[in-house]
């Protein structure tokens, strides 16, 4: 395993998430996995400096959500019908205080129905309580947002303004691999031709090789756009 590389146990355990989250941020952001020399991806190995920052954007993601909802009105939720406080993966929640349901009525409307219960005032920071519906259309702004920025990303792509991470940290390593070899050519190249030389002549005939191996480096092609 190389440096990068980590388990998805390791990432469930680091980031106190579960299965389904690790899934869902992949899912988001393919950069996060490891693939093979055939391009498809390592069961169970994700690189970790990819997946920290991806992590945190769905952080922050999940957190907008939730910003918005206390900015939402309430309306009319009682009893075992209010929804549980949001979580987000990787951080603790604070349980408030079980609300007992309202006994069910005998006949007519429901005692309270339409208007929100005032038995209890929200905590300081507390969440107002907000309907299934509201948080369903706050999902749906979520996704679209989402897709919307997934296009715009595509589209840059396409213009040529992006290219893969995969496809520069590949064409990255074939330069150092190539370099690498180029360099450790030299020595066992000039040794004999340098003999009985001047110091001017074997710096010349370096210099050279050098530019020789610089030219070759520059003719490898970049990722494709």
């Amino acid at each position: 395993m190389q440096q990068d590389e980590v388990t998805l146990k390791a990432l469930m355990k680091e980031y106190r998430i579960d299965k389904m989250t690790v899934s869902r941020i992949a899912k988001d952001n393919p950069q996060v996995r490891i693939y093979d020399n055939r391009g498809k991806p390592k069961i169970g190995l994700y690189d970790r400096t990819f997946f920290n920052v991806a992590f945190h954007e769905y952080k922050s993601r999940r957190h907008s959500v939730d910003q918005s909802l206390t900015r939402l009105p309430a309306k009319g939720i009682a009893g075992n019908d209010r929804p549980p406080p949001v979580a987000i993966e990787g951080e603790p929640v604070d349980h408030e205080e079980e609300v007992p349901a309202l006994p069910p009525p005998t006949r007519g409307r429901p005692p309270g129905a339409g208007t929100r219960r005032v038995d209890r005032q929200p905590a300081p920071g507390e969440a107002e309580p907000v309907t299934v519906a509201e948080r369903a259309a706050l999902a749906r702004l979520a996704k679209a947002e989402a897709e919307a920025e997934r296009s715009r990303l595509k589209a840059r792509q396409e213009a040529g303004e992006l290219v893969e991470r995969e496809a520069v940290r590949t064409l990255v390593a074939r330069v150092a691999t190539q370099a690498r070899q180029r360099l450790e050519s030299i020595p066992g190249k000039l040794a004999r031709s340098l003999v009985g030389l001047s110091a001017a002549e074997i710096e010349a005939a370096i210099r050279a090789e050098i530019v020789a191996g610089l030219a070759e480096l520059s003719q490898i092609e970049g990722p494709p756009t």
